[in-house]
């Protein structure tokens, strides 16, 4: 959020930061950009008190526009049993069949699989349009 103020002027008033699950509740405005970066994993996993149907459901009715996000996948190390079958292609078509999303494409890959983390990561950045 400080990089935002900071490197291009955004209004603070005009962002927000919160607790998923406690914003999707609330009763909030449609935002033109949503952004959720390693975050819906955890639904996925059962973590997040929320099935990540549920959530994506929510987020997309507060998109205007576009969503970014990148979530874990069955590749990395740490996800290899408990995110079986989660890769690109079926993360793709789970979110146009769970949301009110009509596009959705690959923006690329991030390089963070490093030292430590080697065997994680290598997460595909996606983004969603209305």
């Amino acid at each position: 959020m400080r990089v935002g103020l900071w490197a291009y002027g955004n209004d603070a008033q005009r962002m927000t930061r919160s607790d998923l699950v406690s914003f999707l509740t609330g009763n909030h405005p449609v935002f033109d950009i949503v952004s959720c970066l390693s975050v819906l994993h955890h639904f996925v996993l059962g973590k997040g008190g929320w099935s990540a149907e549920t959530v994506l459901h929510r987020i997309s009715e507060l998109t205007g526009s576009w969503f970014f996000f990148d979530t874990g996948e069955e590749h990395e190390e740490w996800f290899r049993n408990s995110l079986m079958g989660w890769n690109p292609d079926y993360i793709e078509d789970w979110v146009l069949s769970n949301s009110t999303f009509t596009s959705v494409e690959r923006l690329g890959t991030d390089d963070d699989a490093v030292r430590d983390f080697a065997s994680n990561y290598g997460r595909t950045l996606f983004v969603c349009a209305k």
